[in-house]
């Protein structure tokens, strides 16, 4: 048996305002259009999660609204204040401690987290902008064991808003 697990990377944040703290930017037009696209593309290909955690920061929430909406997720996003600034065992253990009962998790978050996941979990480095996702084949049964030791896994995909649409 084994696992899938998404890692998604938020989408093209709005710099716009320097007042704006970190944690409240949002996202920019291009970013909103690509979450949309992303969420598109994993409805299209029968990749939509069966669970979804995301960080807790404005432009993280608006990617999974975005993205859910248009892969039409129908479950509820759970927000981890571990995915906002956490390291890679932060962004894992949260996916081994709720996803039980869903075969497919997404963590949606923030580099440089992002691409060390990948590293962690394949030796491999990847380059992840925004809005791209990334799929992983665990080869465990439960997602505890996530926590319970270390984990290798298989990429199967690293897709970006531009593999998917001539908008970017």
């Amino acid at each position: 048996m084994s696992k899938v697990l998404y890692v998604m990377r938020h989408a093209k944040s709005d710099w716009g305002d320097p007042g704006v703290t970190d944690m409240d930017r949002g996202l920019r037009k291009r970013g909103k259009r690509a979450a949309r696209t992303m969420g598109r593309w994993a409805l299209d290909e029968a990749c939509v999660p069966e669970l979804v955690v995301c960080s807790p920061a404005r432009r993280a929430r608006m990617t999974a609204k975005r993205f859910c909406a248009a892969c039409e997720y129908d479950g509820h996003v759970i927000y981890q204040d571990a995915l906002y600034g956490g390291g890679v065992a932060d962004y894992l253990r949260a996916a081994a401690y709720l996803g039980e009962g869903a075969e497919r998790v997404m963590l949606i978050g923030h580099n440089p987290t992002c691409e060390e996941i990948a590293l962690d979990l394949t030796g491999r480095l990847f380059h992840v902008t925004t809005a791209n996702i990334l799929a992983f084949e665990l080869p465990i049964d439960a997602w505890r064991q996530l926590a319970e030791n270390a984990c290798s896994g298989v990429l199967s995909f690293h897709v970006r808003p531009h593999d998917v649409s001539d908008d970017y």
